[in-house]
Protein backbone atom coordinates (compact mmCIF):
# COMPACT_ATOMS: atom_id res chain seq x y z
CA UNK A 1 0.00 0.00 0.00
CA UNK A 2 2.88 2.39 0.64
CA UNK A 3 3.46 2.63 -3.12
CA UNK A 4 0.20 4.59 -3.37
CA UNK A 5 1.40 7.39 -1.09
CA UNK A 6 3.98 10.08 -1.58
CA UNK A 7 5.97 12.17 0.86
CA UNK A 8 4.10 15.33 1.80
CA UNK A 9 6.19 18.51 1.68
CA UNK A 10 5.33 21.91 3.14
CA UNK A 11 7.06 25.22 2.36
CA UNK A 12 6.34 28.36 4.37
CA UNK A 13 7.93 31.70 3.51
CA UNK A 14 7.37 35.00 5.30
CA UNK A 15 8.40 38.58 4.57
CA UNK A 16 7.70 41.42 7.00
CA UNK A 17 8.35 45.15 7.26
CA UNK A 18 8.09 46.97 10.58
CA UNK A 19 8.47 50.56 11.64
CA UNK A 20 8.05 52.71 14.73
CA UNK A 21 8.23 56.28 15.90
CA UNK A 22 7.61 58.10 19.16
CA UNK A 23 3.87 58.16 18.51
CA UNK A 24 3.14 54.90 16.72
CA UNK A 25 4.21 51.68 15.04
CA UNK A 26 3.20 49.39 12.19
CA UNK A 27 3.88 45.91 10.81
CA UNK A 28 3.17 44.64 7.27
CA UNK A 29 3.75 40.98 6.47
CA UNK A 30 3.22 38.46 3.67
CA UNK A 31 3.22 34.69 4.21
CA UNK A 32 3.15 32.02 1.53
CA UNK A 33 2.21 28.44 2.42
CA UNK A 34 2.63 25.68 -0.18
CA UNK A 35 1.81 22.12 0.82
CA UNK A 36 1.81 18.88 -1.17
CA UNK A 37 -0.28 16.11 0.35
CA UNK A 38 0.53 12.44 0.89
CA UNK A 39 -2.03 11.63 -1.85
CA UNK A 40 -1.12 12.29 -5.47
CA UNK A 41 -2.85 15.29 -7.05
CA UNK A 42 -3.47 16.91 -3.66
CA UNK A 43 -2.23 20.32 -2.58
CA UNK A 44 -2.98 23.30 -0.40
CA UNK A 45 -1.78 26.81 -1.18
CA UNK A 46 -2.33 29.80 1.10
CA UNK A 47 -1.33 33.46 0.80
CA UNK A 48 -1.72 35.79 3.77
CA UNK A 49 -1.28 39.57 3.91
CA UNK A 50 -1.47 41.19 7.35
CA UNK A 51 -1.22 44.77 8.54
CA UNK A 52 -1.33 46.16 12.07
CA UNK A 53 -0.66 49.64 13.33
CA UNK A 54 -1.16 51.99 16.23
CA UNK A 55 -0.92 55.75 16.58
CA UNK A 56 -1.10 58.10 19.51
CA UNK A 57 -3.19 60.78 17.85
CA UNK A 58 -3.10 63.10 20.84
CA UNK A 59 -2.39 63.00 24.55
CA UNK A 60 -5.84 61.52 25.12
CA UNK A 61 -6.67 59.67 21.87
CA UNK A 62 -5.09 56.45 20.60
CA UNK A 63 -6.00 54.56 17.41
CA UNK A 64 -5.28 50.89 16.60
CA UNK A 65 -6.04 48.98 13.42
CA UNK A 66 -5.42 45.49 12.07
CA UNK A 67 -6.40 44.01 8.70
CA UNK A 68 -5.84 40.57 7.23
CA UNK A 69 -6.46 38.96 3.85
CA UNK A 70 -6.14 35.20 3.42
CA UNK A 71 -6.61 33.23 0.21
CA UNK A 72 -6.59 29.43 0.41
CA UNK A 73 -6.73 27.06 -2.55
CA UNK A 74 -7.15 23.32 -2.09
CA UNK A 75 -7.13 20.51 -4.60
CA UNK A 76 -7.85 16.83 -4.13
CA UNK A 77 -8.67 16.91 -0.44
CA UNK A 78 -9.11 13.32 0.85
CA UNK A 79 -12.69 12.08 1.04
CA UNK A 80 -13.77 10.21 4.16
CA UNK A 81 -17.25 8.81 3.49
CA UNK A 82 -17.76 5.08 2.97
CA UNK A 83 -17.71 4.26 -0.71
CA UNK A 84 -15.57 7.31 -1.53
CA UNK A 85 -12.45 6.97 0.61
CA UNK A 86 -9.46 5.17 -0.88
CA UNK A 87 -8.46 4.26 2.67
CA UNK A 88 -11.63 2.19 2.98
CA UNK A 89 -10.64 0.41 -0.22
CA UNK A 90 -7.19 -0.44 1.12
CA UNK A 91 -8.30 -1.66 4.51
CA UNK A 92 -11.56 -3.45 3.66
CA UNK A 93 -11.74 -4.44 0.01
CA UNK A 94 -8.25 -3.85 -1.36
CA UNK A 95 -6.16 -6.67 -2.80
CA UNK A 96 -2.71 -6.85 -1.23
CA UNK A 97 -1.25 -8.48 -4.32
CA UNK A 98 -2.34 -5.59 -6.59
CA UNK A 99 0.69 -3.58 -7.70
CA UNK A 100 0.27 0.17 -7.47
CA UNK A 101 2.65 0.84 -10.35
CA UNK A 102 0.30 -1.13 -12.63
CA UNK A 103 -2.83 0.54 -11.23
CA UNK A 104 -1.26 3.95 -11.92
CA UNK A 105 -2.12 3.40 -15.62
CA UNK A 106 -5.80 3.90 -14.79
CA UNK A 107 -7.27 4.70 -18.25
CA UNK A 108 -7.72 2.31 -21.16
CA UNK A 109 -7.03 3.50 -24.73
CA UNK A 110 -10.78 4.03 -25.28
CA UNK A 111 -11.03 6.29 -22.18
CA UNK A 112 -12.71 3.76 -19.90
CA UNK A 113 -11.40 2.93 -16.46
CA UNK A 114 -8.76 0.25 -16.05
CA UNK A 115 -9.50 -1.51 -12.79
CA UNK A 116 -8.30 -4.46 -10.72
CA UNK A 117 -11.83 -5.61 -9.82
CA UNK A 118 -13.83 -6.00 -13.04
CA UNK A 119 -17.43 -7.07 -12.82
CA UNK A 120 -16.77 -10.17 -14.97
CA UNK A 121 -14.50 -11.55 -17.66
CA UNK A 122 -16.57 -9.89 -20.39
CA UNK A 123 -17.50 -6.79 -18.36
CA UNK A 124 -14.42 -4.60 -17.60
CA UNK A 125 -16.32 -1.98 -15.59
CA UNK A 126 -15.28 -1.66 -11.92
CA UNK A 127 -17.12 -3.61 -9.25
CA UNK A 128 -17.69 -1.89 -5.86
CA UNK A 129 -14.55 0.28 -5.98
CA UNK A 130 -12.79 2.50 -8.50
CA UNK A 131 -9.12 2.31 -9.31
CA UNK A 132 -7.55 4.51 -6.58
CA UNK A 133 -5.68 6.59 -9.17
CA UNK A 134 -8.90 7.08 -11.14
CA UNK A 135 -10.32 8.37 -7.88
CA UNK A 136 -7.40 10.77 -7.40
CA UNK A 137 -7.27 12.18 -10.94
CA UNK A 138 -10.82 11.88 -12.31
CA UNK A 139 -12.98 12.53 -9.23
CA UNK A 140 -11.24 15.77 -8.27
CA UNK A 141 -12.38 18.38 -5.76
CA UNK A 142 -11.26 22.01 -5.85
CA UNK A 143 -11.98 24.77 -3.36
CA UNK A 144 -10.97 28.37 -2.79
CA UNK A 145 -11.65 30.63 0.16
CA UNK A 146 -11.03 34.38 0.20
CA UNK A 147 -11.25 35.80 3.71
CA UNK A 148 -10.86 39.31 5.11
CA UNK A 149 -11.00 40.18 8.81
CA UNK A 150 -9.85 43.05 10.93
CA UNK A 151 -10.38 45.43 13.82
CA UNK A 152 -10.37 49.20 14.26
CA UNK A 153 -10.25 50.65 17.79
CA UNK A 154 -10.30 54.16 19.27
CA UNK A 155 -9.44 54.77 22.92
CA UNK A 156 -10.12 58.19 24.46
CA UNK A 157 -8.86 58.99 27.94
CA UNK A 158 -11.36 61.33 29.58
CA UNK A 159 -9.34 61.67 32.79
CA UNK A 160 -7.26 59.49 35.10
CA UNK A 161 -10.37 57.54 36.12
CA UNK A 162 -12.63 57.34 33.04
CA UNK A 163 -11.94 56.30 29.45
CA UNK A 164 -14.07 55.59 26.40
CA UNK A 165 -13.43 52.90 23.80
CA UNK A 166 -15.11 52.36 20.41
CA UNK A 167 -14.35 49.28 18.33
CA UNK A 168 -15.46 47.76 15.03
CA UNK A 169 -14.67 44.16 14.06
CA UNK A 170 -15.58 42.35 10.86
CA UNK A 171 -14.94 38.88 9.42
CA UNK A 172 -15.94 38.15 5.82
CA UNK A 173 -15.25 35.24 3.51
CA UNK A 174 -16.35 33.72 0.20
CA UNK A 175 -15.95 29.96 -0.14
CA UNK A 176 -16.16 28.29 -3.58
CA UNK A 177 -16.23 24.52 -4.09
CA UNK A 178 -16.26 22.28 -7.15
CA UNK A 179 -16.76 18.53 -7.05
CA UNK A 180 -16.65 16.03 -9.91
CA UNK A 181 -17.59 12.37 -10.26
CA UNK A 182 -16.37 11.12 -13.64
CA UNK A 183 -18.35 8.98 -16.07
CA UNK A 184 -17.20 5.36 -15.97
CA UNK A 185 -16.84 4.85 -12.22
CA UNK A 186 -18.91 2.93 -9.71
CA UNK A 187 -20.74 6.07 -8.61
CA UNK A 188 -23.25 8.00 -10.65
CA UNK A 189 -21.48 10.78 -12.52
CA UNK A 190 -22.12 14.32 -11.32
CA UNK A 191 -20.72 17.84 -11.16
CA UNK A 192 -21.48 20.49 -8.56
CA UNK A 193 -20.48 24.03 -7.67
CA UNK A 194 -21.26 25.80 -4.41
CA UNK A 195 -20.50 29.33 -3.27
CA UNK A 196 -20.91 30.31 0.37
CA UNK A 197 -20.61 33.87 1.62
CA UNK A 198 -20.58 34.75 5.31
CA UNK A 199 -19.99 37.98 7.18
CA UNK A 200 -20.11 38.90 10.85
CA UNK A 201 -19.67 42.48 12.05
CA UNK A 202 -19.51 43.64 15.66
CA UNK A 203 -19.73 47.24 16.89
CA UNK A 204 -18.67 47.83 20.51
CA UNK A 205 -18.67 50.85 22.80
CA UNK A 206 -17.33 50.76 26.37
CA UNK A 207 -17.13 53.30 29.16
CA UNK A 208 -14.31 52.13 31.45
CA UNK A 209 -13.68 53.05 35.08
CA UNK A 210 -10.49 52.51 37.06
CA UNK A 211 -9.51 54.02 40.38
CA UNK A 212 -6.96 53.19 43.06
CA UNK A 213 -8.70 53.51 46.41
CA UNK A 214 -5.45 52.79 48.24
CA UNK A 215 -2.05 51.24 47.66
CA UNK A 216 -3.60 47.80 48.22
CA UNK A 217 -7.09 48.22 46.72
CA UNK A 218 -8.27 49.25 43.27
CA UNK A 219 -11.63 49.20 41.51
CA UNK A 220 -12.22 48.48 37.81
CA UNK A 221 -15.46 48.34 35.89
CA UNK A 222 -17.11 49.11 32.57
CA UNK A 223 -20.47 49.70 30.95
CA UNK A 224 -20.78 48.66 27.32
CA UNK A 225 -23.02 47.97 24.39
CA UNK A 226 -22.57 45.61 21.45
CA UNK A 227 -24.33 45.25 18.13
CA UNK A 228 -23.71 42.11 16.09
CA UNK A 229 -24.77 41.67 12.45
CA UNK A 230 -24.60 38.33 10.64
CA UNK A 231 -25.34 37.43 7.05
CA UNK A 232 -25.05 34.11 5.23
CA UNK A 233 -25.64 33.34 1.58
CA UNK A 234 -25.29 30.08 -0.31
CA UNK A 235 -25.66 29.46 -4.02
CA UNK A 236 -25.34 25.96 -5.43
CA UNK A 237 -25.96 24.03 -8.63
CA UNK A 238 -25.32 20.45 -9.61
CA UNK A 239 -25.99 17.87 -12.29
CA UNK A 240 -26.87 14.30 -11.31
CA UNK A 241 -28.24 11.59 -13.54
CA UNK A 242 -29.43 14.08 -16.13
CA UNK A 243 -31.10 16.28 -13.51
CA UNK A 244 -29.96 19.90 -13.21
CA UNK A 245 -30.81 21.84 -10.06
CA UNK A 246 -29.87 25.15 -8.49
CA UNK A 247 -30.66 26.80 -5.18
CA UNK A 248 -30.14 30.06 -3.31
CA UNK A 249 -30.20 30.40 0.46
CA UNK A 250 -29.97 33.66 2.44
CA UNK A 251 -29.90 34.40 6.16
CA UNK A 252 -29.42 37.88 7.61
CA UNK A 253 -29.80 38.99 11.22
Amino acid sequence: MDEFFQTGVTYTNNFAVTGASDGGSFRLSYTNHDQTGVYENSSLKRNTISFSGSQQVSDRLRADISANYVQSQGQGRPLTRYGESVMSQFTQWGQRQARMDRLRNYINPDGTQRTWNRNSADDPTPHYWDNPFWERYMNVQNDQRDRMFGTATLNYKINDTWSLMGRALTDFYIDRRQERIAVGGVRESSYSEYTRQLQETNLDAYLNFQDDLSDALSVKGFIGVNKRMNSYRQLGAYTLGGLNTAGLYNVTK
